[in-house]
């Protein structure tokens, strides 16, 4: 398959100054954020999808996934980027639903009898220093495994994870 990666690209520095400059000023974690999803699916060149699938995660090019995993984590004083989520995902037993809950990802909703947990849209995010450790990057949209509904948000995060250890972020 074809790789854009942003080790050969010439204007890796842009792009990550880019993401710097967004991600340093505390106000623009959103723009960081969505910038992020961008620079991840032109690197997989999958920006017409819009959403990386099981080939792309696995051959990600580890030193561009290195490289945003230590923007973040530096401009946010170690409280956001792939690596701390991994350890955040790792330490609640590698369980999905628990990782999500503990980043704040989702919401308990009360339905007639019961508490039932609910994905956040990405506007209930908190694109803030204060907002949970792991909140960001929301990667969410990023991963997605096609099915007979269309695609399901999500439903690649242990290969996703799995690469993240692979590649020794």
């Amino acid at each position: 398959s074809h790789w854009c990666s942003l080790v050969l690209c010439p204007s890796l520095q842009c792009l990550a100054s880019s993401l710097t400059i967004t991600i340093q000023d505390y106000r623009k974690f959103k723009e960081a954020d969505q910038e992020t999803t961008r620079l991840m699916l032109w690197v997989a060149c999958r920006e017409k999808e819009g959403w990386l699938d099981t080939e792309s995660i696995n051959e990600f090019p580890c030193p561009d996934l290195r490289t945003i995993d230590q923007l973040w984590v530096q401009n946010s004083s170690g409280r956001f980027g792939f690596s701390v989520q991994k350890e955040i995902y790792n330490q609640v037993g590698k369980k999905w639903d628990k990782f999500a809950d503990q980043v704040e990802w989702r919401v308990a909703v009360k339905r007639e009898s019961y508490m039932d947990m609910e994905w956040k849209s990405y506007e209930q995010l908190m694109f803030e220093m204060r907002a949970p450790k792991g909140h960001l990057p929301y990667l969410r949209t990023k991963c997605r495994r096609p099915s007979k509904e269309g695609t399901v948000p999500n439903g690649l995060w242990t290969e996703f994870f799995s690469h993240v250890e692979t590649c020794k972020i």
